[in-house]
Parts: structure tokens; sequence; C-alpha cells
């Protein structure tokens, strides 16, 4: 059975990274989620009661990526980077912006387990590029900060009614096939490397999707 309030936190989650939540009112909250006013308040007290479950369930998605075991491929390489591009998708600049300032005891505890997550990322690019599944001249320090503002970019442009979410998810697939095939050293395994994670970029189109489209819609 579904856990009702987990379903909650997840359209919560999907509303305040693509919006922020500094103008969204308990109402327009409980409007934009499809559920009642009253419904709402059962399980949230106030504002700073959903900010910390939408912290928590990042907090929570981030913890699992630390603690996942990944292998000297090149199909667990470009699930490393699937995920990597999953969490800069949903840490958008407008959350972490109002985070910082009206909730920043969250907002710390939200930015050292990205820093974490990023310091862990670095160290697994290096193991690959030891086992030569990577090639040794790149800098995926650079490379991360280049993601960074390729997926914020992206979903900035969809928001702004530049190009739609379906040319975002094309831009950002071709733009992460040609940064993969540039980085390792046997592109021929790319192709069914992507094929053996389609179950997983199905699962993070969709999580962005339904994030994004939350904004595009009003």
């Amino acid at each position: 059975m579904v856990d009702r309030k987990i379903e909650l936190v997840d359209k919560l989650n999907h509303i305040m990274t693509a919006n922020g939540f500094n103008t969204l009112s308990m109402n327009e909250l409980a409007k934009r989620a499809n559920v009642s006013r009253a419904k709402l308040y059962i399980y949230f007290k106030n504002k700073q009661e959903i900010v910390t479950a939408v912290v928590d369930r990042h907090l929570k998605f981030i913890n699992q990526q630390l603690h996942e075991d990944f292998k000297s491929t090149v199909t667990d390489y470009v699930r490393i980077k699937l995920n990597q591009l999953l969490l800069i998708g949903a840490q958008s600049p407008i959350f972490r912006t109002e985070l910082k300032q009206y909730f920043p005891e969250l907002s710390i505890r939200l930015e050292q387990a990205y820093h974490t997550f990023k310091s862990s990322f670095l160290s697994v690019m290096v193991k690959l590029q030891n086992e030569n599944v990577i090639i040794q001249q790149i800098d995926f320090e650079n490379l991360f900060i280049q993601d960074e503002l390729m997926i914020h970019a992206a979903f900035s442009h969809a928001i702004d009614n530049k190009f739609n979410l379906e040319k975002a998810q094309k831009l950002l697939g071709n733009y992460l096939e040609i940064e993969i095939r540039g980085t390792v050293n046997d592109q021929s395994l790319v192709a069914n490397a992507f094929l053996s994670n389609q179950e997983l970029l199905k699962i993070i189109w969709q999580e962005l999707n339904d994030t994004y489209v939350s904004v595009i819609s009003y």
C-alpha cells in the first residue's frame, strides 16, 4: 500500500524544486498538489514542516547514492552519470537559494550532503580512470561544474518557455551521450551501456518531468 504522506511529499517536492516555496501559501501548495487544504494540514502543521520533509527526501536519495556499489564498467559509469543528472536536476537554484535564505540550518544540511556526494562522485571517477574505464586526461571536477551549468540551463529554458520539456530531455540526453563517448576508453561499449540503463533512464526522465511540468503548467 502506498504511504499517502510519502506520495504527498513527492508531489510537494516537485512543486518546490521547480518553483521555490517562499511565494507559495499552504492554500496554493494544496491546490498544486491536488489535495484539499484540510488534508494538507493533516500531515503538515506549516510550510516549514513541508520544506523539512522535502529536504529529508533529497538527503535520503543522496545517502542511497553514497552506499551504492559500482563496478568498474562502462555500464556502471553510465549509471553513475544518470544518478548525477537526477541529483543536479533536483537541486534547482531557486530552491537552494530560498532554503539558504529562510531555513539556513536545513540549507547547511543539504549543501553538506551535496558536497559529500560530489566528493564521492569524483573519487569514483578517479577509480574508473585508474582502471582504464575512462581516459586519464579528463578533469572531472571541471566537468561536474559544466554538467551543473548545462542541466540547470536546460530546465531554465523550459521554464521560460524557450523550448518544451521534451526538447530539454533530448538536449540533455544528447549531451550526456556525447560526454560519455568522449570520456570512455572503449566507445564500442557505450550503446549497450545505455541499453542496460534504460529503466533507470525512464525513471529519471519521469522524475524530472514531474518536477518541471509543475511550474510550466502554471
